[in-house]
């Protein structure tokens, strides 16, 4: 019998005070993830829509996500990464 492989997803919803162009730009703009987000440790680029990114948690060691841009419109303001 094989194993089945492990399906995550997190969502989160952020309220933040400041203005909505503002924030996207910092939200689009990964590489300055580590600067602002304190669980952030690092960022690394991989190609023109994807990336690895570096995270503290409560366990005893770091998670490491690959993401890829899904959707950037800053017309709308939508940002998506899968």
């Amino acid at each position: 019998m094989g194993v089945e492989p492990h399906h995550y997803r997190f969502h989160s919803r952020w309220r933040l005070d400041c203005e909505p162009r503002l924030a996207y730009d910092m939200l689009a703009d990964v590489g300055s993830y580590p600067s602002w987000w304190p669980q952030m440790r690092a960022v690394r680029q991989l190609d023109d829509l994807s990336g690895e990114l570096r995270c503290r948690s409560l366990l005893p060691y770091d998670l490491t996500f690959v993401i890829r841009r899904d959707v950037e419109d800053p017309v709308e303001m939508v940002l998506r990464a899968r």
